[in-house]
């Protein structure tokens, strides 16, 4: 584990820039799994980002560790900047009146791009604490990237023509380092099911890259607090947080989503817009800060390549 330590202590001699965050999710623990995909239609992309949060859980002779809760964001680049998706007004919208009325989970099953638009694939878990009732849906949109709004699809997913994605945007490559474990200390390493970073660090950067000819951009996604222990992870204030609602000239003739009763998986978190209702465990921040790295093209991809798969 040493040969991890060593180069991300190298890096952090040079952190100089404290960074701002628009929203914030102080849930942490010991173990992180990090999750991103970048989809592109040439001149824009959207970005899948999922972070696990692990936990010990124990039975009558061993312990192991377990996804506690799994945060899930969409956001788009649309060439210079990054947006944070914010899709429970659209969802709240499309939720039948039997169901209850608000959404405590949603997962992006699914991204494409065909027929000149944008197509997402989303799951929502609905739960009424007072009834005690749950419902779960999946939705098929194409969203409007210019109004930020989606409108429903009478296809499924499965049977939706998806066109081909491109690997560079505006002629730049896109570079995502991959999945990773994280932890803060050397001795929670035999916890995690590969071989983790180790980083003791207030400012983890998880980002994607482009590149073109000798020129490179790094565009952080968000930062993640590993001081001790991990304390959470915030997206920077340089990501703007939209709502994206129903678009207003759609009509819903699109079939029933699939429903299913009583289901219990409650840990998938959507971020609440500018002016929504807070999530458990996450919160918009304007005055959290700390010393950070940003550009780290040298360092951490090569410890990326380093990870035992």
């Amino acid at each position: 584990m040493s040969r991890l330590v060593i180069p991300l202590f190298i890096a952090l001699l040079f952190l100089t820039t404290p960074v701002l965050a628009v929203y914030y999710v102080n849930s942490g623990g010991f173990l992180y799994e990090v999750h991103s995909s970048v989809f592109s239609n040439g001149t824009s992309a959207l970005i899948h980002a999922e972070v696990d949060n692990y936990g010990i859980t124990c039975g009558m002779d061993s312990c192991w560790a377990e996804v506690y809760d799994v945060y899930d964001y969409l956001l788009l680049f649309d060439g210079s900047r990054l947006y944070l998706l914010n899709f429970t007004p659209a969802l709240l919208h499309d939720l039948p009146p039997d169901a209850p009325q608000n959404v405590s989970s949603a997962y992006f099953k699914g991204v494409t791009y065909g027929d000149g638009s944008w197509y997402v694939n989303v799951h929502v878990f609905t739960y009424s604490k007072e009834n005690h009732s749950s419902m779960n849906f999946d939705y098929v949109y194409r969203l409007d990237t210019r109004q930020f709004c989606v409108e429903r699809v009478n296809e499924s997913w499965f049977r939706l023509k998806k066109g081909v994605l491109k690997k560079e945007i505006n002629g730049w490559k896109i570079e995502v380092p991959g999945n990773f474990f994280l932890v803060a200390k050397a001795s929670d390493a035999n916890q995690s099911p590969l071989r983790p970073l180790v980083v003791n660090w207030t400012q983890f950067p998880v980002y994607f890259t482009l590149r073109k000819g000798n020129l490179t951009k790094n565009l952080t996604l968000f930062y993640i607090n590993t001081t001790s222990t991990i304390n959470g992870f915030w997206f920077p204030d340089d990501v703007k947080i939209v709502n994206v609602t129903a678009c207003k000239t759609s009509t819903n003739t699109s079939p029933s989503p699939t429903v299913g009763t009583n289901s219990t998986t409650t840990s998938i978190q959507t971020p609440p817009g500018e002016e929504g209702t807070q999530t458990n465990g996450e919160e918009h921040k304007n005055s959290i800060c700390g010393p950070g790295i940003i550009l780290l093209a040298a360092a951490i991809p090569a410890l990326l390549r380093k990870r035992r798969q």
